[in-house]
């Protein structure tokens, strides 16, 4: 992708198209860098791969640094944060400990979960537990600056467990961490894990830490939970948080099969922004994008809060 027209320390997103499953990473302006969610896909490019590509020469990511301690260790990526642990959004985390080492980890702990929630005979909890949960640790924690504001949402694990609330089957989706950024009070994007509408609304009809409060600001971007199945759709969410400019899914409707697909549902929401195909070289005006079908998304944020959108296709 063409650096030449892009601020190098503006601040970028980039919503991976890793087919139905997940991995986004944002770059702020100093430098530092957030991976929500580590999800790959054997037939698409790997986002460990793309990123180490873009950080080269003049690339599109070349403003991101090593994260650097007080001691001197060096680290790849500043943080990573595991929404939940659904072998979609945490698949390549081997290759990310072993080539884009994080300082700093955010993740649910299979522990937390009740007996039977979790089945760790999968390969990719195997390894998020081992790569990720128990040997490794940052001691010592410094917390990095960022240039913008993040805020994350949960729903306690307490509560998760009340059947009242929860159904079983329905614990580890509503388990994700909702991350809202805010760059600066001119730029809000939702990323919602696999957030089913029973968490948005328990989330909502409790202000829990103030989510209601805080999204009532609105937002700009949202990336759809749980790909933009059925299930994840709110529309008390969208009472409280207003109409977005525009929504991002990794489910299109060209599978549209058993009615989970919902993009219309999210077009219609959102106000719509000007995006550009890269192969195409168009601008057109969206109101949602998919990653199956539009691939890889870049979102690039200046220092006053205006994006630039462009799509692989």
């Amino acid at each position: 992708m063409d650096n030449k027209n892009y601020e190098k320390n503006n601040m970028k997103i980039i919503i991976f198209d890793v087919s139905n499953s997940a991995c986004n990473l944002a770059m702020c302006p100093n430098g530092n860098s957030l991976m929500i969610d580590c999800g790959s896909h054997n037939e698409k490019d790997c986002p460990v791969d793309i990123i180490k590509q873009m950080r080269t020469g003049n690339g599109w990511l070349s403003g991101m640094k090593d994260y650097i301690t007080t001691a001197g260790l060096s680290y790849p990526l500043t943080t990573l944060s595991i929404s939940h642990p659904d072998s979609d959004h945490i698949n390549n985390c081997e290759k990310i400990k072993g080539e884009l080492t994080p300082y700093l980890l955010s993740r649910r702990y299979l522990e937390d979960f009740p007996e039977g929630v979790i089945d760790c005979s999968i390969d990719s909890l195997k390894k998020y537990k081992e790569q990720l949960c128990d040997k490794y640790r940052s001691n010592n924690i410094e917390e990095p600056n960022w240039g913008f504001t993040e805020t994350v949402f949960s729903i306690p694990m307490d509560i998760l467990r009340d059947e009242s609330f929860f159904e079983t089957f329905r614990i580890k989706n509503n388990s994700s961490y909702v991350h809202l950024l805010n760059y600066k009070n001119k730029f809000r994007i939702i990323f919602g894990g696999d957030m089913e509408e029973v968490g948005w609304n328990w989330l909502l009809d409790n202000n829990h830490n103030n989510f209601k409060d805080i999204i009532s600001d609105g937002i700009d971007v949202m990336v759809a939970s749980h790909h933009g199945h059925t299930s994840g759709y709110s529309q008390k969410l969208f009472d409280s948080m207003g109409a977005p400019k525009l929504s991002i899914l990794s489910k299109g409707s060209e599978e549209n099969k058993e009615g989970t697909d919902v993009t219309s549902s999210y077009s219609q929401k959102s106000t719509g922004l000007m995006v550009r195909s890269i192969a195409t070289k168009k601008d057109e005006r969206k109101y949602s994008l998919t990653t199956r079908r539009n691939g890889n998304i870049y979102i690039d944020v200046d220092s006053l809060g205006n994006s630039t959108i462009h799509s692989d296709k």
